[in-house]
């Protein structure tokens, strides 16, 4: 679905057509890649969602119910980290 909607924008937005290209590229690059960028809370990442092509892919209630357990799990995690 990403793929396709990265068909369906790339040609109709020549101002985020960098943005998506990138999209692509990552994308390109697996799974792995793709997932770091997706969780990343740096600058880039963080302007790389603003043109995400996952839109669509979740239902409302799933990409919720999955941010509530993703910020849950990361929570945990930095209580008794010492970074």
């Amino acid at each position: 679905m990403a793929r396709a909607n990265l068909a369906r924008w790339i040609p109709l937005n020549r101002r985020a057509q960098p943005w998506l290209s990138e999209w692509q590229a990552v994308m390109d690059q697996g799974l792995d890649v793709t997932l770091a960028l997706m969780t990343d809370p740096g600058e880039y990442a963080t302007e790389m969602r603003q043109s995400s092509p996952f839109t669509g892919i979740l239902t409302e209630d799933e990409r919720r119910n999955f941010l509530a357990a993703w910020r849950a799990h990361h929570s945990r995690g930095k209580r008794g980290s010492k970074f």
